[in-house]
């Protein structure tokens, strides 16, 4: 394997599509009310991310592997996606960090690369001088849980629901 981390491209949108599609339904084995068919992001919102100044994508490839499903371009085996967004009046900030579409692939993983993803999206919010940062978890998902704690995220605020 050779793994090479950088900000993704127009180019790379087919491949995180993929991605996204296999992160949704490991999560939907959490979440059994998971809608089907359904993407967190689009192919437009991900070529927006891709190409703003208050978003960014990362990914990780093989380039030792080529995508079948692309012209020949390296295999993306992991992905996240940070965005600067508009902090809660009550908030000590006015702007925080979100990551989200954080997934590597299963054969890729306890390699460090989720932990080389969060850094970069890390780095770039620090860059944008972003203080606090968010992100969303099952708490079933152990290994993600493991990951963020690892990286210095803490729990602090639990979100319920009910099913009626």
């Amino acid at each position: 394997m050779k793994p090479i981390i950088r900000k993704a491209k127009i180019s790379d949108i087919n491949q995180l599509i993929n991605l996204q599609r296999l992160l949704i339904k490991f999560e939907s084995k959490i979440n059994k009310h998971t809608r089907k068919g359904i993407l967190y992001y689009t192919k437009k919102e991900l070529s927006s991310a891709i190409k703003s100044k208050n978003a960014t994508v990362y990914v990780i490839e093989d380039i030792s592997i080529k995508d079948k499903s692309t012209k020949n371009q390296s295999k993306i085996i992991a992905s996240g996606l940070s965005r600067i967004i508009k902090s809660d009046p009550w908030d000590k900030y006015d702007k925080k960090g979100y990551l989200g579409m954080m997934f590597v692939l299963p054969e890729y993983r306890k390699q460090g690369l989720g932990n080389k993803i969060i850094k970069a999206l890390l780095s770039w919010l620090k860059e944008k001088k972003i203080k606090e940062v968010h992100l969303c978890v099952y708490p079933e998902n152990k290994g993600a849980v493991a990951l963020y704690k690892k990286a210095g995220f803490k729990e602090f605020y639990s979100y319920m629901r009910k099913l009626n």
